[in-house]
């Protein structure tokens, strides 16, 4: 698979697993930008949300991500098949498929910023 094509799959696996989370949380006003660069994609989503301290701490795994390859496609196929899906698990998931991020919440916005490379 040529790096455009194998970008594009794994942006539309983490936008999935992205838009799930801020679903699961009734956020509002969801902005979402993808750049797909030669060598990494960047994925930076910004909604409006309310979160608890709970939440907070869970959004800190992704902080410190460990990409797991193996995982990539259990998790795709999750993202696509099950609405049930916790935002825990899914948060865990993302941790495994991106090689950095940024996590900023201020007020009622979070903005998530993830990379990862190709």
């Amino acid at each position: 698979m040529n790096k455009l094509k194998n970008g594009q799959r794994s942006a539309k696996t983490i936008v999935g697993g992205l838009m799930y989370f801020y679903f699961c949380k009734e956020a509002q006003n969801i902005g979402l930008n993808i750049e797909i660069k030669d060598d990494h994609i960047e994925i930076e989503a910004t909604g409006e949300v309310k979160l608890s301290s709970t939440d907070l701490k869970k959004l800190e795994i992704l902080k410190k991500p460990v990409r797991l390859p193996e995982f990539e496609g259990y998790y795709e196929v999750l993202i696509d098949d099950n609405d049930k899906l916790s935002d825990v698990f899914n948060i865990d998931g993302l941790s495994s498929i991106i090689d950095s991020s940024e996590v900023n919440y201020d007020g009622n916005v979070l903005n998530l910023k993830l990379r990862r490379n190709l």
